[in-house]
């Protein structure tokens, strides 16, 4: 016996327990409606879980679990003119490293040294770089060796122009720090000066050129 005649004999058998008005569907017919709506039902309801699943997973793997990064944050402009020794506004954790704090944006901006046909000091160049790639750059920066204030140093005299990174935050005043890539290769937010890590000379020349020897 097929499963389609097993199916018919259960209807007939339904429909000679229960009479059933002349035109109407049978009550085989009714029950497997109603079980084909249930499965529908189901199904709909695992969707909808799915969906919400991949939905927070999504939101957990986001970083700074959804926080805003760098989206919201104004993007500083370079100064014309490099200006020198960094003048901060005042921040309590300004004196504990070079960049304090977990910057979103810096603004790189990079200054003509005195012997190229470009006036001396004017910017030559600017780029604006975001999040892991801050963060990357801040942690080199503050890797490096603090100058001592009674300290004497006896650096090499060269000249191959210098810098300055904005570093600017999701809430709070933008830190700057002027970095050197002359002489002792110094970089400062004014009350820290570090000696600059050749890695970081070697980003910051990566990313904003050098100029011409």
């Amino acid at each position: 016996m097929t499963m389609d005649d097993l199916e018919q004999r259960v209807s007939v058998a339904l429909d000679e327990l229960v009479q059933q008005p002349a035109g109407s569907p049978s009550l085989f017919d009714r029950v497997a409606d109603r079980a084909r709506r249930r499965h529908r039902r189901r199904l709909v309801g695992a969707a909808v879980v799915a969906v919400g699943v991949v939905a927070a997973g999504s939101l957990a793997l986001r970083p700074g679990g959804g926080d805003t990064t760098s989206a919201t944050v104004a993007t500083a402009s370079c100064p014309g003119q490099d200006p020198g020794r960094p003048a901060n506004p005042d921040r309590p954790d300004l004196a504990d490293r070079l960049v304090p704090g977990r910057p979103v944006i810096a603004t790189l901006c990079r200054y003509h040294r005195p012997d190229e046909s470009a006036p001396s000091g004017t910017l030559a160049r600017s780029v604006v770089i975001r999040d892991a790639d801050v963060t990357a750059l801040a942690a080199t920066l503050n890797s490096g060796q603090p100058m001592l204030k009674d300290a004497v140093y006896s650096c090499p005299g060269f000249s191959r122009g210098s810098m300055i990174a904005i570093f600017e935050y999701r809430a709070g005043a933008a830190v700057t720090v002027s970095i050197s890539f002359s002489d002792c290769e110094l970089a400062s937010n004014g009350p820290v000066t570090v000696f600059t890590p050749q890695l970081a000379l070697q980003r910051l020349t990566d990313l904003v050129g050098k100029d011409p020897d």
